[in-house]
């Protein structure tokens, strides 16, 4: 269903779809809230449609703990690369050099 679809027609209970990040969005509401502040009901519902496709992009706090465990892996991963390196080149070194 488009989100146009949503907005339209005669009225009815409130709705409270979910914007994908697990925040409710009562469309209805805030459709109400911008008539009664002076926009005409197009406008109103162009304004929550848009609303509603920029917050699916938002990050919940799940999103960006997820992606802190994700960094603390790939720095682990970065770090033990950069030991081993070392250590390989260390050995290398003495092989070649001599101690």
């Amino acid at each position: 269903m488009a989100i146009g679809a949503r907005l339209t027609g005669p009225a009815r209970a409130p709705t409270m779809p979910s914007m994908g990040n697990g925040v409710a969005f009562d469309t209805l509401a805030a459709v109400e809230t911008l008539t009664g502040a002076g926009f005409d009901e197009a406008k109103a519902k162009a304004i929550v449609a848009t609303m509603r496709q920029a917050e699916g992009g938002l990050a919940t706090r799940a999103d960006i703990a997820e992606l802190k465990a994700d960094m603390l892996k790939v720095a682990i991963g970065i770090a033990v690369a950069i030991v081993v390196a070392n250590a390989a080149l260390t050995i290398a070194s003495f092989k070649l050099f001599g101690a």
